[in-house]
């Protein structure tokens, strides 16, 4: 039987190198995208590598939590730890060396490999790390350790690779019954509105993001609804949103990094980049729309009634919005 295989997401930085740093991780069942664990952490003041390194060694200790035997590919946009740890190039600062040894006393080298991607395929790792920086920044201690442990009807966690592969059918068919419901003809044509380009249909967000390759999806929901209610699944195109609160969690305080978090992860984009922004119903995406046109990004549109929909007669949500239209979503 073939060793199970995990992808290790893996970023960190800091606000002036060294300043106020921290870093994030996430691992995934690899065939399946499903995540597995998260976890994050506000370092105090450190330099950039530093930061990344610690993302590197906190992501290969979650693979190890998992399944010691597993086989890892990590994913990093920083060229610097990838070329190092595979050995392509020299470590010359003790601090590094002493880090890299770190890592590679986790797993054998034998059962890891690394790949170096672009920072827009690391977002979800970045967004980890920008949270421990901006509460390093603020002087906060900042840990974050999620492992969703859903469980079978005997009352036992059911293993995340069998829960991962029960699920693939269903998103499958999700996915392809969405895309199929996406294609249209002609362009589409958002209605008019007060500060940014204007508003679309879940589903026409989904057609916008299909038609134009650079189109960006940001769900700027917050990382407990990201977690327990679920994201947009935009693998049958190529993409993954772009995950960035607009509200902090658990406070509520409006997050002040945004518009510049957000031009972070667009870097080597270009300019004149399609903006999508979403939220719960559309209230909080309104907002980041119009922030995001006056910091000169976009064009920006909002997704009408959001991811969930508004409170219908009855309290619940889930009568419209993109779940209610059958577009493709996951749970992370």
């Amino acid at each position: 039987m073939s060793a199970r295989r995990l992808i290790v997401e893996a970023d960190g930085g800091s606000r002036g190198n060294p300043g106020p740093a921290g870093y994030g991780a996430l691992v995934r069942d690899a065939a399946t995208g499903a995540v597995l664990y998260e976890i994050g952490e506000s370092i105090g003041t450190a330099s950039n590598n530093v930061a990344e390194y610690s993302g590197l060694i906190a992501g290969l200790r979650a693979a190890v939590d998992i399944e010691p035997g597993a086989s890892v590919e990590v994913r990093m946009d920083s060229k610097l730890v990838v070329e190092q740890m595979t050995g392509r190039w020299k470590i010359k600062h003790e601090d590094m060396r002493r880090l890299a040894l770190e890592a590679k006393k986790i797993l054998p080298p034998s059962q890891v490999t690394y790949t170096w991607v672009p920072r827009a395929q690391n977002a979800e790792a970045d967004r980890l790390a920008n949270e421990a920086m901006d509460a390093a920044a603020r002087g906060e201690e900042w840990r974050l350790t999620e492992r969703p442990a859903p469980t079978s009807g005997g009352g036992q966690q059911a293993p995340a690779e069998a829960q991962g592969r029960a699920q693939a059918p269903a998103q499958a068919q999700g996915r392809a019954e969405a895309t199929a419901q996406a294609r249209g003809s002609g362009p589409v044509r958002p209605s008019p509105a007060d500060g940014y380009a204007g508003d679309v249909t879940p589903t026409d967000a989904y057609r916008l993001l299909e038609q134009e390759p650079s189109a960006v999806l940001v769900d700027c929901r917050t990382r407990a609804e990201w977690s327990f209610v679920g994201v947009p699944d935009l693998s049958g195109l190529g993409k993954r949103p772009v995950l960035l609160e607009w509200q902090r969690y658990p406070d509520g305080a409006q997050n002040p990094y945004f518009t510049e978090r957000l031009r972070e992860q667009l870097r080597g984009a270009g300019d004149g980049v399609p903006l999508v922004f979403i939220c719960r119903s559309g209230g909080r995406s309104v907002a980041a729309a119009r922030a995001a046109t006056q910091a000169g990004l976009g064009p920006a549109y909002n997704v009408l009634d959001g991811f969930e929909g508004p409170v219908d007669e009855h309290g619940h949500r889930g009568c419209a919005g993109w779940r209610a239209e059958g577009l493709p979503w996951h749970q992370s």
